[in-house]
């Protein structure tokens, strides 16, 4: 039987870093926990962590997923017991248990999004970037725009006198 404080200890780097979220469920009497990283493109789940979560989920309902970043009661100068803390105040009071972990970082949402942004954009005659901040230069192609997009846009700017 694995003890909340030893899974914590096997645990602690990726609690204290806040990198990697931690999932952490009981199994009868013992603690068990695992790492999952959100994809750095658009902060969502892989299809794989989903499923491995609602596999999770289904084992304990009370399952909950944790960032020593995001999460209140951890922090990264905390002990093993501090942190042990943290983690069963979450579980016993139902923070940020799985399924609402899911519901905002499930697959694929961001793409769609984006896809509905890029056909609303098309659809009044405008060149579609996924993102633009002070530095976008419309002369240079930085993978930002599709080569469809930057050709609209050009041509746009050709007709404004731009």
């Amino acid at each position: 039987m694995a003890s909340l404080r030893y899974i914590v200890s096997q645990f602690k780097d990726e609690l204290r870093d806040g990198i990697a979220w931690v999932a952490f469920w009981k199994e009868g009497r013992s603690w068990k926990a695992e790492c999952f990283w959100l994809d750095p493109a658009d902060e969502r789940l892989s299809a794989e962590d989903k499923a491995r979560l609602e596999e999770i989920c289904r084992i304990d309902p009370g399952a909950v997923v944790l960032n020593g970043y995001y999460c209140g009661y951890l922090a990264e100068d905390m002990g093993i017991k501090e942190l042990a803390l943290g983690v069963r105040c979450h579980y016993e009071n139902g923070y940020n248990d799985i399924q609402a972990f899911i519901e905002s970082y499930k697959p694929g949402e961001f793409q769609e999004r984006l896809e509905e942004a890029r056909e609303a954009t098309h659809s009044v005659g405008m060149p579609f970037a996924g993102a633009y901040d002070e530095e976008f230069d419309p002369y240079v192609f930085d993978g930002r725009m599709s080569l469809e997009d930057v050709n609209l846009m050009h041509q746009l700017m050709q007709e404004g006198g731009g």
